[in-house]
């Protein structure tokens, strides 16, 4: 089985709890995240499709791939994710 790194923002205090209750069990948080998505199953990513009318479809990783040089918007994704961190950046510091 391939992991993957996933960040998650989580309440200070309820992540301190929750790794006090597992260690105590023996237990690590990714494996209870891993836990946690397990009991949720894919169900929920089908009927959310199915309330909005959209057609599911897996496609491999080497397909998305194949398929990033053929999706052309014109946009500098780097530019533009700049401009947005120095926009919060002043937004946030009131400049």
């Amino acid at each position: 089985m391939v992991k993957r790194k996933l960040t998650l923002s989580v309440d200070d205090e309820l992540l301190k709890n929750a790794r006090v209750r597992l260690v105590g069990k023996g237990e690590s948080v990714s494996k209870a995240v891993e836990d946690l998505f397990r009991s949720i199953g894919d169900s929920w990513i089908e009927d959310l499709a199915r309330q909005f009318g959209v057609k599911l479809r897996y496609i491999s990783s080497e397909e998305v791939i194949r398929r990033r040089g053929k999706i052309r918007t014109g946009l500098n994704s780097t530019k533009v994710l700049r401009e947005m961190r120095e926009d919060r950046e002043k937004r946030i510091l009131g400049h």
